[in-house]
């Protein structure tokens, strides 16, 4: 029977011992480190960015739908004026 990882290592029987000394002694104060560093750009100031970007992906979007949609419309007047055209003429032998 295998035994578990736990009874594979037994305990430390060596005891740590802290000396008074190294109780006693204050710990000095570590200096103030932002956790996070500064922050270059302002969520506001970010946003706006971005906002401006869509507005103007936005736009374009729109005008390149509406000039599909011309371009659409042009392309089914056209292909209607060639169908309804005049007939051809009568070919005499």
């Amino acid at each position: 029977m295998d035994p578990s990882p736990i009874q594979a290592h037994p305990p430390p029987t060596q005891d740590v011992h802290i000396k008074t000394e190294e109780r006693a002694r204050p710990i000095p104060p570590q200096p103030l480190v932002p956790l996070y560093p500064q922050r270059v750009q302002r969520y506001k100031d970010k946003f706006q960015t971005l906002r401006e970007r869509y507005d103007t992906v936005t736009a374009a979007h729109t005008e390149y739908t509406r000039a599909m949609q011309r371009a659409t419309e042009k392309e089914q007047r056209l292909q209607a004026e060639i169908k309804s055209g005049p007939p051809p003429p009568p070919f005499f032998l």
